[in-house]
């Protein structure tokens, strides 16, 4: 994972907190204090100038134009429909962080399948996620928002506040502080995080695939052939298989048994090939914004192989 670059000045500023945080396809709902859900109507003492949002202001490094558009940040249309709310920012945030997040995955990951490419995009930008941020930056402490009923899950609830906020901020942010500002602050609370990428690529059939997948390349059909084997008339055999197309080793993979070692084997040369990272690329958005660079375009990534 790449340092985070700390921006100058208060309208760029990103605490440290972004730098090592990590998400998992496979998290829950979040734990919230819930001390939080012991009254009807949260966050009624939180003002435009309380010190419970301003702390959480300068937390994550974001101090607007007008102090008023934190406050409306935190607001849910539950809290006092007579008073501004962050639905409209809560969109203009959720359609922004996808742009942003989903060049950047397009660039880096180009030819992961489009079905993996949108359950990472998901991990990145879904709801359990915004609401972990949330829960990071401490945004529960401010929300002010009403439950619909008595019987509602506070818990749930309480993630889906968060999320639609944090949706929200990137929707403030970017009408307040422009492009530029947005893009760093995407880049540093959200694509700063990692994902463990071999559960966003299915692959039930790994020796089929990539017998699909040399063809549509081009290339020989694909061999296994045991590299090291111990124990084979023992307990406890291993064996090592190397995955061959011509001369070219493009996976390897171990088990207890051959057929094990090649099932890994396969599914390793996949994942080497579907999950390559481009590790040197230009974002569109960032050439536009320095002394506006023309923008050079990678390579176009690969389509799956069909079965």
């Amino acid at each position: 994972m790449n340092a985070l670059t700390l921006l100058r000045a208060s309208r760029t500023s990103i605490p440290r907190l972004a730098a090592c945080a990590s998400i998992h396809t496979s998290s829950v709902l979040l734990s919230v204090n819930k001390a939080v859900h012991s009254k009807n109507i949260y966050g009624k003492d939180v003002s435009s100038n309380s010190p419970t949002l301003q702390a959480f202001s300068a937390r994550i490094g974001m101090k607007f134009s007008e102090p008023e558009l934190m406050l409306q940040v935190v607001t849910h249309n539950s809290f006092n429909r007579k008073l501004p709310s962050n639905e409209k920012l809560e969109i203009l945030g959720q359609k922004t962080l996808e742009m942003y997040v989903t060049e950047y995955l397009h660039l880096k990951y180009p030819l992961l399948p489009v079905d993996s490419f949108q359950v990472l995009l998901e991990q990145y930008t879904g709801p359990q996620t915004l609401a972990y941020v949330g829960n990071e930056m401490g945004i529960q402490h401010i929300l002010r928002w009403k439950p619909t009923s008595q019987e509602e899950n506070a818990q749930t609830s309480t993630n889906a506040m968060m999320a639609k906020a944090v949706s929200a901020l990137f929707g403030a942010i970017s009408h307040d502080k422009g492009a530029e500002a947005t893009r760093k602050f995407v880049h540093a609370f959200i694509l700063s995080r990692s994902v463990n990428l071999e559960l966003v690529l299915p692959i039930p059939e790994p020796k089929r695939m990539l017998t699909a997948l040399m063809k549509r390349l081009g290339k020989e059909r694909p061999i296994s052939r045991i590299l090291k084997e111990t124990g084979r008339h023992s307990n406890s055999p291993v064996f090592i298989v190397g995955v061959f197309s011509g001369i070219e080793k493009i996976g390897e993979g171990y088990g207890s048994s051959i057929k094990m070692a090649e099932h890994r084997a396969a599914k390793d040369a996949l994942q080497g090939y579907y999950l390559k990272e481009v590790k040197d690329f230009d974002l569109p958005t960032n050439t536009e914004l320095n002394n506006r660079v023309p923008y050079k375009a990678n390579r176009l990534g690969d389509t799956p192989a069909v079965l």
